[in-house]
């Protein structure tokens, strides 16, 4: 259960970093949000890690550990990363979002396949209403292709991206499982979390030596910068959340769980970003039936 608890803290922080991040991206850039986010998680988790005195367990991972936390935080911090902010700048996080979260197929498919794991029929019930309802977003024969802002939404380019990143997102837990050792708690999982995300910092950073990039993060205002600090902070405590369910539930259940931030994300997206945001009544719809399978998913427990 406390599992399932920190999963479901996880979903609704990732969807207000990208609620955070939607209003940066009006004027900011992917790469400045790049730049700013994934040091700034791994300083988070470097921090945390410290403070609770959990340095020491990294020398208790296995060097194939270590790698395939490395992978992992590599494919979700850096590529899934990437390609979602890129879907939500082109289409907006209630558009992506719900394509980004079709990565619970490969999650689940892998979790039974790969890792052994078993779901029970009302599990299976409740990921099912938990991928088919965020289809009902893009069900519409015609969205807008205008927003009461003035955003324009580029919908080819946004279902492209974040398909892309549903796969990311949805293959990168797999690899945390496999690293994981049998006996992991809490603590575990943040250790863990710091090899990944200390793994897609030293990628990341580079790109501040490219003339291209350094000129955009120079020119970059105060506005864009504060929300992707913002996004930053939140999505570490997100990702924080997200490796301590990983370390102490199945993965099967921890992935469709996480997958309710497209509940959370409307309520945000509403709140923060409605008129920068493709807001439908399929929406609300998408909202019913995901929490309908959040409650069959707790019932099978």
């Amino acid at each position: 259960m406390f599992g399932a608890l920190l999963a479901l803290a996880s979903a609704a922080s990732f969807a207000l970093t990208n609620a955070f991040f939607r209003r940066g991206a009006f004027t900011g850039s992917v790469v400045l949000a790049m730049v700013i986010t994934v040091p700034l998680g791994a300083l988070v988790f470097l921090a945390v890690a410290a403070a609770a005195g959990l340095l020491p367990l990294l020398g208790e991972f296995s060097g194939v550990s270590l790698v395939l936390f490395a992978l992992a935080g590599v494919l979700h911090f850096v590529c899934g990363r990437y390609c979602n902010f890129r879907a939500i700048k082109a289409a907006g996080a209630v558009v992506a979002g719900p394509l980004v979260d079709s990565g619970i197929l490969w999650t689940v498919l892998a979790a039974v396949f790969l890792l052994g794991e078993t779901l029970t029929p009302l599990s299976m019930a409740g990921i099912a209403l938990i991928m088919i309802g965020p289809s009902l977003s893009l069900r519409g024969r015609r969205l807008p292709q205008r927003t009461e802002s003035g955003f324009e939404p580029r919908y080819r380019e946004g279902v492209t991206f974040a398909l892309l990143a549903s796969l990311c997102f949805g293959l990168s837990p797999i690899l945390v499982g496999f690293a994981l050792p049998a006996a992991s708690g809490i603590g575990t999982g943040i250790a863990g979390g710091l090899v990944s995300y200390g793994a897609a910092a030293l990628l990341v950073l580079p790109v501040l030596l490219i003339g291209t990039s350094r000129t955009a993060i120079s020119a970059a205002g105060r506005a864009e910068t504060g929300w992707f600090t913002l996004s930053g902070v939140m999505i570490s405590l997100s990702q924080m959340a997200r490796y301590m369910a990983l370390a102490v539930a199945p993965v099967s259940l921890v992935m469709p769980l996480l997958r309710t931030a497209i509940v959370f994300r409307l309520l945000f997206a509403w709140l923060l970003n409605r008129k920068a945001e493709v807001l439908t009544r399929d929406a609300i719809a998408t909202t019913v039936v995901c929490g309908a399978g959040v409650m069959l998913m707790a019932l099978g427990l």
